[in-house]
């Protein structure tokens, strides 16, 4: 739906910085079109997301500013970069803080998008968990509280069951995979904000794209105690974001290295020494793929894969039973990558939401 070819990124500057892969002297944004690439060239695919940035605070000292002060910092660096604002916000840990940043920045926010699909959730009988009570009990009524200290922003609440309902992923699907960068349909309904809500069409067509972006939380950090307290990042985590448009990390970000290098120290003074030394925790590795898996074994079952998270699987199921041709072109590039793909790529256990085996960055000391 949307990727770099569509223009919605203003520069290629903003889109390497969500991460890309080099396979030879091939640079690629797309993981899966990377692995096919390794697989024809044997060069495994390196992951690159930030390096030269990051790499040069390789063995910095203890940042000694506090975490929160940064958290505002990096409000206020937002605020000064862009004319317009909007905030990915769910009223979870991660959204909240940043939402709590600008509240104590005194910095605007122009935009928050609540993302849901409470039409189709309505039909799910009460005794089942809703899919997005993250959005119900936390976000809406937050939002609903008191936004003052941050400018009174426009606030979109969007529900994707409107693109269920009109057979999107049919009408413009088609490689969805190549377009979204992920195996979980639920990315692809959820970026249907950016298509269907008037406000955020005003601004893919109208705006300049350097003056706005869309605000996500980003990942956790992850730390390797075997290796002297190294730091790394893992596609897996990171490449979800390259589905949005014009997308700033608000925590793990280039502009300011000192707010994930200040995680990455936090975390480690708080590790218990008796407990596990290695804490990524997806244990993926860059050296080679699993090699202990049967290159025969499938991961997947007849109605699609069985790596999806359960939220996904939910409104899966939710189409299938109601709209049981709309996941068509999704089925059909499932099934070339299924067919296309060294088995040992597909990770069914070791990441939280199912994906391809994940691909390690180049590492750096964070410790000093």
């Amino acid at each position: 739906m949307f990727n770099i070819d569509q223009q919605v990124w203003h520069n290629a500057e903003m889109r390497d910085r969500l991460g890309y892969y080099l396979v030879g002297e091939k640079k690629i944004y797309n993981k899966v079109d990377a692995l096919t690439e390794f697989q024809v060239s044997h060069s495994f695919p390196q992951y690159i997301f930030n390096d030269e940035v990051f790499s040069k605070h390789n063995g910095c000292g203890t940042i000694e500013k506090n975490i929160f002060d940064l958290y505002k910092d990096r409000a206020k660096q937002l605020r000064d970069k862009y004319k317009t604002i909007v905030l990915s916000y769910s009223g979870g840990s991660d959204s909240d803080t940043i939402l709590k940043a600008f509240q104590e920045a005194d910095v605007p926010i122009d935009v928050i998008l609540l993302i849901h699909g409470k039409q189709f959730e309505d039909s799910i009988p009460s005794d089942k968990k809703k899919t997005f009570n993250e959005i119900y009990d936390l976000a809406v009524p937050k939002i609903n509280s008191n936004l003052d200290a941050v400018g009174n922003p426009l606030v979109l609440s969007y529900d994707m069951t409107h693109a269920i309902q009109n057979d999107l992923m049919n009408k413009v699907g088609e490689n969805w995979s190549r377009e979204q960068n992920s195996l979980d349909p639920t990315v692809f309904y959820m970026t249907s904000a950016f298509y269907y809500e008037k406000d955020l069409l005003k601004l893919i067509n109208e705006q300049d794209k350097s003056t706005w972006c869309f605000i996500r939380g980003g990942e956790k950090p992850f730390i390797d105690l075997t290796d002297d307290a190294s730091s790394y990042f893992i596609d897996e985590k990171y490449k979800d974001h390259t589905h949005w448009p014009n997308c700033e990390l608000f925590f793990t970000t280039a502009d300011m290295p000192d707010i994930h290098i200040k995680q990455e120290q936090i975390l480690y003074s708080n590790i218990d020494v008796t407990g596990d030394n290695n804490f990524d925790l997806t244990s993926l590795h860059n050296k080679g793929i699993r090699d202990t898996v049967d290159n025969t074994e499938v991961f997947w079952h007849k109605t699609g894969p069985s790596i999806i998270s359960p939220k996904s699987n939910t409104i899966i199921d939710h189409i299938n039973n109601n709209f049981p041709n709309n996941l068509d072109h999704w089925r059909r590039d499932v099934q070339r990558i299924n067919s296309t793909l060294d088995k040992r790529w597909f990770d069914n256990k070791e990441t939280v939401h199912g994906g391809t085996v994940g691909i390690k960055s180049r590492g750096y000391r964070f410790n000093g």
